[in-house]
């Protein structure tokens, strides 16, 4: 069980984000349960962040550690970085144009603190305008609203994870598709390590130029139909289905790379669960990527087959039946 002494490190990528920084790095000061050091890795800015950042070290009264690259990584290696330096027992994930609530902190440390077996702790947030208008619907909201899974939920800028997870995340896989928070969630999620509050912690700024880009991060209420009609006009929907199949791939192979960690840390019985499922899984979407591959008409033969071995229970349920139904 992590002890009440435990050191917390926040991971601080930024880049470019002078317009929005401060706010964020002001919630870090008004935290009820203050951070014991913030890693903050910027990525070559060509503004006036690290400006920014070297005023909130010589304010902030705990430890502050910058690191400028000196060519740009990407945010995920930058993030993978930041990861990396953190001396922290629990490790926060922080955006740079957010604003956390006072007892973010607090409340994520102390499902970790009660609970040993969670590894990964993920909230919920509040969607807001560039002003750091609060809309009436939360991430998690929209993700419920659109009828997705609570799984969906895996926003890095939500999550705190013990610092001993690291031996299994790092390094990020790449190049490739995955993206730092969709990789750390996996792992946790598939090693069913993972625990969902849904409460929400913290303001999600939307202006424009965030990397997530998702309908579901949008600051209005989010349809059902809307969503069904965005995801069935995907122009490349079955190579993504690909490259998913590619990653669940990339995903087995960490878990058997990492073996004797993960018996090191008592989890022998959920790795083989976990390898078990993620071959179910890759079954069931090999099938699915197969009914791409012929007209509409005879489809639905394929779909009822997969739907009787409860093939889509994995992904969307009906919902993904009936859009493999009309998906070009």
């Amino acid at each position: 069980m992590v002890a009440n002494t435990t050191d917390v490190s926040i991971a601080l990528a930024t880049y470019n984000g002078a317009e929005f920084l401060e706010a964020q790095l002001e919630s870090f000061l008004e935290q009820t349960r203050p951070p014991d050091e913030v890693v903050i890795c910027d990525d070559s800015s060509s503004d006036g962040t690290w400006a920014v950042l070297q005023r909130f070290q010589r304010s902030a009264c705990f430890t502050v550690r910058l690191e400028r690259n000196e060519t740009r990584l990407g945010y995920v290696k930058n993030f993978e970085k930041a990861i990396c330096l953190c001396s922290g027992d629990v490790i926060f994930l922080s955006d740079q144009d957010d604003k956390w609530f006072p007892h973010k902190i607090e409340t994520m440390l102390k499902i970790l603190e009660q609970e040993p077996q969670t590894w990964l702790v993920i909230s919920d947030m509040v969607v807001a305008t560039a002003d750091l208008e609060p809309a009436s619907v939360t991430q998690l909201g929209n993700i419920l609203a659109a009828g997705q899974s609570p799984d969906e939920m895996r926003a890095g800028c939500c999550m705190a994870f013990r610092a001993t997870l690291r031996e299994v995340i790092l390094p990020i896989p790449g190049p490739s598709s995955i993206k730092h928070d969709f990789w750390i969630n996996a792992l946790a999620l598939t090693l069913k390590v993972r625990k969902l509050l849904p409460e929400p912690l913290h303001l999600y700024r939307r202006h424009g130029e965030n990397a997530s880009q998702s309908v579901l991060s949008r600051p209005v209420r989010v349809h059902p139909l809307q969503y069904g009609i965005v995801v069935a006009s995907q122009k490349n929907f079955r190579a993504a289905k690909e490259t998913e199949l590619e990653n669940l791939s990339i995903l087995k192979r960490r878990l058997l790379d990492r073996s004797e960690i993960l018996a090191a840390m008592g989890m022998n019985d959920r790795q083989a669960e976990a390898l078990a499922g993620i071959d179910q899984k890759a079954a069931f979407l090999t099938r699915r990527v197969s009914l791409f591959r012929q007209p509409r008409w005879r489809r639905l033969s394929g779909i009822c087959a997969l739907w009787w071995d409860r093939g889509y229970e994995g992904f969307s349920g009906w919902r993904s039946a009936f859009m493999d139904a009309l998906r070009p």
